[in-house]
């Protein structure tokens, strides 16, 4: 940036911004979002003054089509055995829009993206730029062996006689349980199997070693956010034929997913939904195993476990409501005592934003706020986007309804900036379907 940019530098800066930013996309993180989207005004601002008027194009219906043309866009996944195997599509060429409507667009959606990120951790007093990498290793729920097996045990009820029958003497799996010895991999394989947990290592809900499998399977969770059931269902149906359904924690995920598809196609009630969700639970731990130890500090729950928790407790709607919440927070109190949100944040995030959305429900609205500004606060500080949408619109909506009952205790925000924000903010993480209805809540709150 300090020598003279000529065309062809700034196009060169230009896409290998936008491949960074299109990851950062597809992944909800903002490592180093700041410094590339000032990057990108900046040259954007520069490869406008070189540009020549051109014969008259039609305008771009939207910045997403722009953005397309510049580059920044994948492929759907497709099945292992198609020429695409899931991955990127990647264009031979990358090409800039030259016309003035489509470099105004692009210039103003890449403003006012920055903006907002500025205005958001100004508001917490958190630094813009990244200026700790550390945290691209830390966002995982990492546990000791011995820990996982040590919980696990005390959550089914079982003694040390009754877990190690078969596979190793009682003095070995306290060892193990001490973090006193490294055991061999055959040992704790079959330990983990008798708790109900898979040997395999594992980053997603799901055991494969197939990438291209695991494509699909991202592809299927954005699929079912967006509110696509069709899409949805084929892609499971697809991982149904590619995952081994004698690995319990696979059968467990895709039934959730099949779950809480049909249910946004209105094929089953909320209440069926949850007596399936707690059957899909039941392959691995019972609820009420779960349920008996939350009040003592040893938890454990695989990601896939988790989120049946989740689900079964943000679809309640009967007496067991306010003990399912309470069930959910009970797996973040540990990492809040220990502070140690940072390593446990992608499960805490989640738990927490559905807790908050609740409390709002149930009239709770100064507390809701509170959480959802934790909330925000932390996912900052770990570079993660996907939840900042939910919490700002957490907020709105308790002010809104706080304010119907009379009630000051929730301070009052402008409508149509959060509006406005959150919009910015489910169109960066490309999640349509809240893209949509917050433009939705803009026009029926703001011009009723």
């Amino acid at each position: 940036m300090k020598a003279p940019l000529d065309i062809a530098l700034c196009r060169r800066i230009l896409r290998i911004s936008a491949q960074a930013l299109e990851t950062l996309r597809s992944c909800h993180r903002m490592y180093w979002l700041y410094e590339l989207l000032e990057l990108m005004e900046r040259v954007l601002g520069i490869f406008a003054g070189f540009t020549q008027p051109g014969p008259k194009e039609p305008a771009p219906v939207s910045f997403e089509q722009v953005w397309n043309q510049l580059g920044g866009t994948a492929a759907k996944p497709q099945s292992p055995a198609g020429t695409a195997a899931g991955g990127p599509e990647r264009p031979e060429a990358w090409t800039l829009p030259e016309d003035p409507e489509s470099l105004a667009l692009l210039t103003a959606q890449i403003r006012e993206w920055r903006m907002l990120l500025a205005e958001l951790y100004q508001a917490y007093g958190i630094p813009m730029n990244t200026e700790n990498c550390c945290y691209l290793y830390s966002q995982t729920q990492n546990y000791r062996i011995g820990d996982v097996i040590r919980k696990r045990r005390k959550m089914l009820g079982l003694s040390v006689r009754e877990l190690c029958e078969g596979i190793c003497s009682e003095k070995t799996l306290r060892r193990l349980e001490n973090n006193k010895t490294r055991s061999q991999r055959a040992v704790w394989s079959e330990l983990f199997c008798r708790l109900g947990l898979s040997p395999e290592y594992q980053r997603e809900s799901v055991v494969t070693g197939q990438r291209d499998v695991l494509l699909l399977y991202r592809a299927s969770g954005d699929a079912l956010n967006n509110h696509d059931t069709e899409e949805t269902q084929r892609l499971l149906e697809q991982l149904k034929d590619l995952l081994p359904m004698d690995v319990l924690i696979n059968r467990q995920e895709l039934e959730r997913k099949d779950c809480l598809n049909k249910l946004q196609k209105k094929e089953i009630t909320a209440e069926e939904c949850v007596i399936r969700l707690k059957k899909a639970l039941q392959y691995t731990i019972p609820l009420e195993s779960i349920k008996t130890a939350k009040d003592g500090p040893d938890i454990y729950l695989t990601c896939a476990e988790l989120e049946c928790v989740y689900n079964i407790a943000m679809k309640s709607r009967d007496e067991a409501e306010e003990f399912n919440l309470d069930l959910l927070q009970s797996v973040t109190r540990q990492c809040i005592f220990e502070d140690s949100i940072h390593t446990f944040i992608n499960m805490y995030e989640l738990i927490m934003t559905g807790v908050a959305s609740r409390l709002g429900d149930a009239g709770e609205y100064e507390k809701s706020t509170e959480i959802s500004e934790k909330v925000m606060e932390e996912c900052l500080l770990a570079h993660r986007m996907g939840m900042l949408h939910d919490c700002l619109y957490n907020k709105l909506w308790n002010q809104i309804e706080a304010a119907k009952k009379g009630t000051s205790a929730v301070p009052a925000i402008p409508i149509d900036r959060e509006l406005q924000k959150c919009i910015q903010l489910a169109r960066f993480c490309k999640e349509t379907f809240y893209e949509a209805f917050y433009i939705q809540q803009a026009t029926e709150l703001i011009h009723p």
